[in-house]
Parts: structure tokens; sequence; C-alpha cells
């Protein structure tokens, strides 16, 4: 397939979440443009964050309607 840049991330920020949550493998990789420190969760743990952290769950339900948002800015 071809290259494209789908979003570029800022510290502190997520990806693969969707994947995970839909038990299925990612769509797309990741390329750092320079140093990183990333952090790798199982979806199993991710889950039961989620279940017992309700911040965290709010930033994930905000971060995935970015990314939808984003892929209809995309499509248009």
């Amino acid at each position: 397939g071809r290259e494209q840049t789908l979003r570029t991330l800022a510290e502190g920020q997520l990806f693969g979440e969707v994947a995970l949550f839909a038990a299925a493998p990612r769509s797309a990789d990741a390329v750092a443009e320079g140093d990183v420190a990333l952090f790798v969760i199982a979806g199993d743990r991710l889950e039961h964050f989620v279940r017992t952290n309700p911040t965290l769950a709010v930033d994930l339900i905000r971060n995935l309607s970015q990314c939808v948002r984003d892929a209809e800015e995309r499509a248009r």
C-alpha cells in the first residue's frame, strides 16, 4: 500500500486502542520522527483500567471521537 500520514501524535497521546477494543490487528503502522518512549499495554489490561478508571474511559472516548472526526475529514 501507499504511505500516508494519518496523524502526528504529541507527548502523552496514544494509538492502537481501536485494534485493542475491536480485537483486531492494527490497520496502520506507527513511525517515530525522533526519540520516543513507548508503553505497550495488553488489551485485557486496558479493559481492566477502563472499567476501574472513569477518567481514563472518558479520555479514550475523546481520543476515539477525534479519530472518527479526522477520518471523516480525510474522506471529504
